[in-house]
């Protein structure tokens, strides 16, 4: 985030990444500036993506009157069929993508919350017992939680992680911890 501590300068060049995130007021007070001192403003992001925090869709606005670079290779994802699946979610095509998601067992239905957080959890402990990096998102710090403590279960009964434990008082409450 901008601070006035910070002032720009003649050739500074600013990149704000998730343009389309950043509220008109915001962005107005930023290109402002950097007008002012001469420096560039460099806005990344995809205006169909992430909307504003607040009010104003400046990113888009501007995309829209001034026109903008794109790119258009996937290098994220490296299997072709994620790239279908994402070039379909970026064209407003979810059935497709998630068909095609679904097809190569990359979706999992679940009836109930619980029933989510657990099979996240699951799969979080499988991914840690074939030696795969693991990444679980969730909404809320309690669903953080939750999910942790179904993958911690799962790892304790695989084996990767010993059952006896040692508690720790945290600044979020107590948290056991144990060899694994």
């Amino acid at each position: 985030e901008y601070s006035a501590r910070d002032p720009l300068r003649a050739g500074d060049v600013v990149v704000v990444d998730e343009a389309g995130m950043v509220c008109s007021r915001q962005l107005a007070e930023l290109l402002t500036r950097a007008e002012g001192a001469g420096a560039k403003v460099v806005l990344v992001g995809d205006a169909r993506q992430l909307q504003a925090i607040d009010a104003g869709a400046a990113f888009r606005a501007i995309q829209e009157r001034t026109g903008s670079v794109g790119l258009d290779d996937i290098i994220r994802q490296r299997a072709d069929a994620d790239r279908q699946a994402v070039r379909d979610l970026r064209e407003g095509r979810a059935k497709e993508a998630l068909e095609n998601l679904a097809a190569r067992d990359r979706v999992h239905e679940f009836k109930t919350g619980r029933e989510a957080v657990e099979g996240v959890g699951k799969s979080v402990a499988a991914d840690l017992a074939a030696s795969k990096s693991s990444v679980a998102v969730a909404a809320t710090r309690a669903e953080v939680r939750f999910i942790n403590e179904s993958a911690r279960t799962e790892a304790i009964e695989r084996g990767l992680v010993q059952r006896e434990s040692v508690s720790v008082e945290t600044a979020r409450g107590a948290r056991d911890l144990a060899v694994g």
